[in-house]
């Protein structure tokens, strides 16, 4: 198995671009892909794609974002070696 291509796809379906369930929304910018609920739930990031040049600008981004929905992202974070 290619596990390599593996995560691709995985991250292509599941994270990239994740089918939006009942009562949630999908937004993905290009740096970014957020799943957001219409009524109190989980919100957060579940894919990024940040690097050293950008990460600090884009993260206080998104948390200014979520606080101005009156809630915070979620501080899960994923990390592969």
């Amino acid at each position: 198995m290619d596990t390599a291509a593996v995560l691709a796809k995985f991250d292509e379906q599941m994270r990239r671009h994740p089918r939006a369930e009942q009562g949630t929304r999908t937004e993905i910018d290009a740096h970014i892909t957020r799943v957001l609920t219409e009524v109190a739930g989980w919100n957060g990031v579940v894919w990024s794609d940040l690097g050293d040049h950008d990460a600090d600008v884009i993260i206080a981004a998104e948390i200014e974002r979520f606080s101005a929905w009156g809630t915070r992202p979620s501080a899960k974070r994923s990390w592969r070696g």
